[in-house]
């Protein structure tokens, strides 16, 4: 028996003291640092738990610790030294105690107090007809983003902004695609951009004049150029991530992007950004245009937004913005048509130059709350892309002209401007009336060079001798057509507080919107019941109305009878 031990005890051995050098010179260790205690408090002094507690050195020493239900946290195995103590948690602010003296094997206490943060509650005005609604009452989910979360992304084009803030949002970039390479398509839950509806403060947005008609997201359909926008003239965007055809028709099925433009007349904002990419372009790519660019794809920006006070509480805010951003290119080598194999594609972002300018004004009128209000922009933009490399045995190409083949060169030049005016006024303590027109234009222009157009080259002089001489004579370059677009809108208004209607009275209220101020006759309204499918009678619509007034009366609103001849919508005498 003792000699079956004998070969176990030896083994047993040598593994009982690797375990004592393991575990014996971390407790040696811990027995030589010391403790960081303590609760983390708010303001009034409850307890905060999930507060994030760092304790560091400038030596680089760092330990983290979490407060728990009861807002205590600690930190062990701290080596001596001076130290700062931070706590932070979303929502309030961060609280600090600096030279925090730690011992060997003592424990230092340091409670902290975090102050909460003031949060305004911002008032939405999209995908609501209610006013003063703030993000958490909307009935859809609205996304806000305010110009602080805009400048913390670092990006340079309001479409990458907005990609970036909103996972929903989608600004593809596309290559080799004609005019979708310079305007980008802008997607909404993956639908289409002709089924997101775009508003500059609470108005329509007229689409571009381009049709996407490439392969690429978006084909068949125009939607809007985001970039157009300056982001420096944006106080906050409000996206509405629901379908909202009900309230703004069927071009926001995918929801509705609502840009707020600045009102600030107490300073001026001016920014410079530039930035490249790390690794280099290839070459200038093989039959390409020499304005092609072969660099870092460079970015600069430049922007500047001001605003001054009119009169007794009127405002005006200019914004200007110029961006240049050069090309990026990631195609390889052609191995399959070029000999010796050379890069002959451009596949990347194209060069392009913007430059836009944007404006927002308000004037108080009379001495209920009246405003008149006007904004509007102009945009210019130039890019340079190209189509696919024609090569040398490609039917597409001329050998006299481009031997070793050619790779088009595409110019296009959007330039859009906008302008909008209106007035808003209350209605009594409740209700508000804001009417308004909207004009927009776009211009596309194309122009192709360094290209060729086969077919004159190898017309025939003499239209009875196919095989005879040719013309052997084309243009190189060309303005090739131009786009245009432009939109007129005229929108009137009635905002107020949240009513529960039935369907009748609704379709009453429409009835009487569509009439204001004028007179309504039972005829008419028992009509447009009946256009929804409903058989009333005229003494049923005497209660009907007589229901629907008694809801519209405390916002200032009323329905008068006119004996004899109907009913008319006014506003409450003051």
């Amino acid at each position: 028996m003792n000699r079956d031990r004998g070969p176990s005890l030896l083994l047993a051995l040598p593994v009982a003291l690797a375990l004592v050098l393991l575990v014996v010179p971390p407790a040696l260790a811990q027995s030589s640092g010391g403790q960081v205690t303590g609760v983390v408090r708010d303001a009034s002094g409850a307890a905060l738990p999930g507060a994030t507690v760092s304790i560091t050195n400038n030596a680089g020493v760092t330990r983290v610790a979490t407060s728990g239900s009861d807002g205590s946290y600690s930190a062990a195995d701290v080596p001596p030294g001076v130290y700062t103590v931070t706590a932070e948690l979303r929502g309030f602010g961060r609280a600090t105690r600096r030279d925090v003296r730690v011992a060997a094997g003592a424990t230092a206490s340091v409670d902290l107090a975090l102050e909460s943060l003031a949060r305004e509650e911002v008032v939405t005005v999209t995908g609501t007809r209610v006013r003063g609604r703030i993000a958490t009452d909307t009935p859809a989910p609205v996304d806000i983003f305010d110009s602080q979360a805009i400048e913390s992304t670092g990006a340079t084009e309001t479409g990458k902004i907005l990609q970036l803030l909103e996972p929903s949002f989608n600004f593809s970039t596309t290559y080799i695609s004609d005019g979708t390479d310079i305007i980008r398509p802008a997607t909404l839950r993956g639908l289409g951009p002709d089924q997101t509806l775009l508003l500059v403060n609470g108005k329509r947005r007229h689409q571009t004049a381009l049709i996407h008609i490439q392969q690429t997201i978006a084909r068949g359909s125009a939607g809007y150029d985001i970039n157009t926008i300056p982001a420096s003239s944006i106080d906050r965007i409000e996206v509405l991530r629901d379908g909202a055809a009900a309230q703004y028709g069927s071009d926001a099925i995918a929801g509705v992007i609502n840009f707020i433009l600045k009102e600030d007349t107490r300073a001026t904002n001016i920014t410079l950004e530039g930035g490249q990419h790390y690794a280099e372009n290839p070459g200038l790519p093989l039959g390409a245009s020499p304005d092609a660019e072969t660099g870092h794809g460079r970015n600069f920006l430049g922007a500047i937004n001001t605003g001054f006070k009119v009169g007794d509480g009127g405002f005006v805010n200019l914004t200007a913005e110029y961006r240049d951003r050069g090309e990026t290119n990631r195609a390889g080598p052609d191995i399959l048509r070029v000999d010796p194999p050379r890069v002959v594609q451009r596949i990347g972002d194209p060069k392009s130059q913007d430059f836009s300018a944007f404006v927002n004004a308000g004037f108080p009128v009379g001495a209920r709350g009246g405003q008149v209000y006007a904004f509007g922009g102009y945009s210019w933009r130039e890019g340079n892309s190209s189509g696919f490399f024609r090569s040398k045995g490609d039917g597409r190409t001329v050998p006299a002209i481009y031997p070793n083949g050619f790779l088009p060169t595409i110019l296009t030049r959007p330039i859009e401007y906008s302008a909008s005016v209106g007035y808003r006024a209350p209605i009594g303590s409740s209700w508000s009336w804001d009417v308004s027109a909207n004009y927009g234009n776009g211009e596309f222009k194309f122009r192709e060079e360094n290209t060729v157009n086969v077919s004159y080259w190898y017309e025939p002089r003499d239209p009875n001798n196919p095989t005879g001489p040719r013309f052997e004579e084309s243009p190189t370059s060309g303005d090739t057509g131009t786009l245009t677009y432009d939109q007129v809108g005229r929108v009137a208004r009635l905002n107020g507080e949240a009513l529960e209607l039935s369907a009748r009275e609704v379709s009453l209220l429409e009835i009487f919107l569509q009439r204001a101020g004028r007179l309504v006759s039972k005829d008419q309204l028992v009509g447009h019941l009946c256009e929804w499918g409903e058989e009333v009678s005229g003494n049923a619509i005497e209660v009907y109305v007589h229901r629907l007034r008694k809801k519209l009366e405390p916002g200032g609103v009323r329905i008068v009878t006119v004996r004899g001849l109907g009913y008319s919508l006014e506003k409450s005498p003051a």
